[in-house]
């Protein structure tokens, strides 16, 4: 069974979509190969899963750290948000070449963050980025919904179109996620949900109708009235992505989603979310993707592959 896995892991690897979707970007002797493995997983696993490692690499970034509070001050005030602050970081930080955005010990309540080229947000050993459940906080951006493309609220971490990033350190990204906010927007009762409140039962049928019927993106735009939860960390249409040793928790859907990007490495990450929905790391449309030694104690799946749904696949 394992080696089945594996071998749909390089199916996927060889033949996914997103950036390296065009015929350029794979070989033709690629595409032969795993023609001829599709019933032989022990052939697949000997002959192409070091082509595959090879071709992984992990982002590298300017030896530059820039901690938060260099650039800001601490509030004393109760339910003070440090998003303008991290975001401000991260762009300088960008702007002067990259490197370490540094996250310091302590709990830091924050809304949406928006990762940047080459820019490496660092959680120090006790750290935590609690992210706030007010909806308000969260603007809209292109994303993807359950393998459908749209415009929704910004996912708790989120980069689009950016090169060279990643997520490190021994802290924590907590979502927040529990019965009294995000998690009722499933429209569970059994996570909360109430006749009344606001929940993907009224996002998500429109936005699987819009996708069989071919509406444009940018005419799928979600948001406020349609119930429809945010991802904690989702790069979009990335290049070079890595998250490594941070531990996640609470997230209002699913946790990990890279979407449509090229070279992804998950390492050594712990994932621990009971929500619904909650799956731990979920490639979409990918290529070269590397999920090592992570931990993932979820209400849902663990790892599962995706490839859009249906005319968004």
């Amino acid at each position: 069974m394992k080696k089945s896995v594996i071998a749909l892991l390089l199916a996927c690897a060889i033949g996914g979509g997103g950036l390296a979707g065009t015929a350029s970007a794979q070989s033709k002797s690629a595409k032969e190969k795993i023609a001829g493995y599709t019933q032989d997983a022990e052939k697949a696993w000997a002959e192409l899963y070091p082509e595959i490692e090879k071709a992984i690499k992990t982002p590298t970034f300017r030896d530059k750290d820039y901690p938060i509070f260099k650039y800001g001050k601490k509030s004393n005030t109760e339910g003070y948000l440090y998003t303008e602050l991290i975001n401000k970081v991260i762009d300088r930080c960008s702007r002067e070449g990259g490197g370490r955005v540094i996250i310091p010990a302590g709990t830091w309540l924050t809304g949406p963050i928006t990762l940047k080229s080459n820019v490496n947000l660092h959680l120090e050993e006790g750290a935590t980025l609690l992210f706030t459940p007010d909806l308000k906080e969260y603007p809209i951006v292109r994303t993807r919904w359950e393998g459908v493309d749209c415009y929704n609220y910004q996912p708790m971490v989120y980069a689009y179109q950016q090169q060279n990033i990643a997520i490190t350190g021994k802290g924590t990204l907590d979502g927040g996620g529990k019965f009294e906010n995000w998690w009722r927007m499933c429209g569970a009762p059994h996570f909360g949900w109430k006749e009344g409140i606001v929940s993907q039962k009224i996002g998500r049928p429109l936005l699987l109708e819009w996708n069989e019927k071919g509406v444009p993106v940018e005419q799928r735009i979600l948001g406020d009235g349609y119930g429809m939860r945010v991802q904690l960390v989702n790069p979009m249409e990335c290049k070079d992505v890595l998250i490594e040793g941070v531990t996640m928790l609470r997230s209002p859907f699913w946790v990990i989603h890279p979407a449509l990007c090229d070279n992804v490495i998950v390492r050594n990450v712990h994932v621990q979310n009971e929500g619904p929905n909650g799956d731990g790391c979920d490639p979409d449309a990918c290529k070269n993707v590397l999920i090592e030694g992570c931990y993932f104690d979820t209400g849902d799946d663990c790892i599962a592959i995706k490839s859009g749904r249906n005319r968004d696949g």
